[in-house]
C-alpha cells in the first residue's frame, strides 16, 4: 500500500464504524495489529488518535522492509511493540483500546484463536475491531500476482507459472528456478482459511464474529471493487453490484466481545 491508499484504507474503516453506530472520538485509544514499520499509526496520529501498533516483527528496527519509501520517526518508534508469535501476548492491560483495526494482516496469522483472544481482551467491553485482508475467494493472489490463491499451494502450479515468466514486481531478473522456490516459501507463510474455520476458532476465542463484504463495499471509495460500486451508485445499482462483487472481494471481518463459546455460528450484527 502506498501512503495515500493506507489513508483512504483507514478513511473507509472509519466510516464503517460511523454506520455501525459506533464513531470513534478524537482523542481515542486505537490498536493497529500487524503495524509493519508503522506507517498507519503515523497516519492515524495526524488524525488525532492514540495509536499504538504491535507485531511479530520489529520492522522498524531492521533495514529489510519491503517498503523503503518511508522511514518512521521517533513519535511513531516508541509507539510500536514487537509481540512474541510463540507466546501471543498484547502488551497492553485488559479493556485499554477502544478500536483495533488491521489490513493486509489476517492472511499471515496461523494462531487466530489466540490472537482474536488477545484482541478481546484488550479492547473495552463495547468496542470492536475490524479486519479488511485477501481470502481464498480471491481471482488473483495479491502477493504472487498469480491468479487463484488456492491453487497456489501446489508446487506445480506455482511451477507452470514461473515457466511461463509470471513475475511479481520484486522477482524481475530470477529464473524460474529462483522465482518458484521464492514463491514456495512466501506460500507457506500465508493462510487463506474459510470462514467457516474462521467462525470455529472465532468460537474457542469468546468472539463473536461477522464478515460484511458488501456493507465494506457500499462504505468504500478506493481499489477497483469500490470505484465500480461508486459509479453504479449514479444508476441506482450499487447495492446489487456491490452483491456480486462481495464474494470475490476482500474479507471484511468484523470482530467483538462474545458472551459465549458454544456455538461457532456466524452472528448478524446490526447499526446499534
Amino acid at each position: 500500500m502506498t501512503c495515500d491508499q493506507r489513508r483512504q484504507a483507514i478513511s473507509a474503516h472509519l466510516r464503517f464504524l460511523e454506520w455501525l453506530g459506533k464513531p470513534l472520538r478524537p482523542g481515542a485509544r486505537v490498536l493497529d495489529l500487524g503495524c509493519g514499520i508503522g506507517q498507519s499509526v503515523d497516519i492515524l496520529l495526524d488524525m488525532g488518535y492514540d495509536v499504538h501498533g504491535v507485531d511479530v516483527v520489529d520492522w522498524w528496527d531492521r533495514n529489510d522492509y519491503w517498503d523503503k519509501s518511508y522511514v518512521p520517526g521517533p513519535r511513531v518508534r516508541e509507539r510500536l511493540y514487537r509481540v512474541d508469535e510463540a507466546n501471543y501476548r498484547i502488551p497492553f492491560p485488559d479493556g485499554h483500546f477502544e478500536f483495533c483495526l488491521s489490513d493486509q494482516v489476517m492472511e499471515h496469522v496461523h494462531g487466530y484463536t489466540a490472537v482474536f483472544a488477545e484482541i478481546m481482551r484488550v479492547l473495552k467491553p463495547q468496542a470492536v475491531s475490524v479486519h479488511r485482508f485477501p481470502g481464498p475467494n480471491m481471482l488473483v493472489e495479491g502477493h504472487l500476482f498469480l491468479p487463484f490463491p488456492v491453487l497456489c499451494y501446489y508446487n506445480a502450479y506455482l511451477a507452470m507459472w514461473a515457466i511461463l515468466g509470471r513475475r511479481s514486481p520484486d522477482q524481475k531478473g530470477l529464473t524460474w528456478r529462483q522465482t518458484l522456490a521464492s514463491n514456495i516459501v512466501f506460500m507457506r507463510q500465508v493462510s487463506y482459511p474459510r470462514k467457516a474455520s474462521l467462525r470455529q476458532h472465532a468460537a474457542e476465542a469468546g468472539v463473536e464474529i461477522a464478515f460484511l463484504e458488501k456493507q465494506e463495499l457500499l462504505l468504500r471509495d478506493f481499489g477497483n471493487a469500490g470505484r465500480l460500486v461508486n459509479r453504479a451508485r449514479r444508476l441506482g445499482l450499487d447495492r446489487v453490484l456491490a452483491g456480486l462483487l462481495a464474494p470475490f472481494t476482500q474479507r471484511y471481518m468484523l470482530l467483538k466481545r462474545g458472551a459465549s463459546t458454544a456455538r461457532p455460528a456466524p452472528v448478524r450484527l446490526q447499526p446499534s
